[in-house]
């Protein structure tokens, strides 16, 4: 299930910035690409299988598979064309190649016990000079997955994408928010697995 932190119960806005501390992927992304694989630093459990890989793309999307990363043609989740197995933080067409918004970042830190990929200063493609938005993705080794939004500049476009999680066919998933106003600043979006249960024989 999923909850965000303007609801009771829900997680607390709890930004982590690595962008000092974690390894700098900009370089490898550009305008409808991904880049990969990369390890999480321990096997992460999501749906009804294991990974120990990530792929990040540059339009939104981070996948435990390659096909279909480069994609920057969001659609309603879930859904069974490619891509899948993904986590959609903000998938759109996103460019961190804007020359009018040359400050963009891509860090990536697996210490501390969990995997954390923060986009910072990012733009959408064809984007006014500022309109960017500054996220992140945090994996957990108990399979809870966070979005955070620290900060999206008011001309940035976030209606027009998607925001969720899928599973590796697209036979199931959880739309957060498709085509409609939802994200904005020191926003926090928790996703939880169900209790795993250990039967002894």
């Amino acid at each position: 299930f999923w909850i965000d932190s303007d609801e009771s119960g829900g997680p607390t806005f709890d930004w982590q910035d690595i962008s000092g501390t974690g390894s700098k992927l900009v370089g490898q992304l550009a305008d409808d690409n991904y880049a990969g694989p990369f390890e999480i630093g321990f096997h992460f459990p999501f749906y009804d299988s294991v990974y120990s890989q990530i792929y990040i793309g540059s339009n939104g999307i981070i996948g435990f598979g390659s096909a279909g990363m480069a994609s920057r043609f969001k659609t309603s989740i879930p859904t069974t064309s490619v891509p899948n197995n993904i986590l959609a933080w903000l998938w759109d067409d996103l460019n961190p190649l804007d020359s009018d918004n040359p400050g963009a970042g891509v860090f990536f830190d697996t210490s501390g016990g969990q995997c954390v990929i923060q986009f910072q200063s990012y733009p959408e493609y064809g984007a006014s000079a500022g309109d960017v938005i500054t996220a992140q993705v945090i994996l957990k080794p108990n399979g809870t997955i966070v979005y955070q939004y620290l900060y999206i500049a008011p001309g940035f476009d976030t209606e027009n994408c998607a925001v969720g999680i899928e599973n590796h066919d697209g036979t199931d998933g959880l739309e957060v928010v498709y085509l409609s106003t939802y994200l904005k600043d020191s926003l926090a979006i928790e996703f939880v697995p169900p209790g795993r249960w250990l039967a002894l024989e």
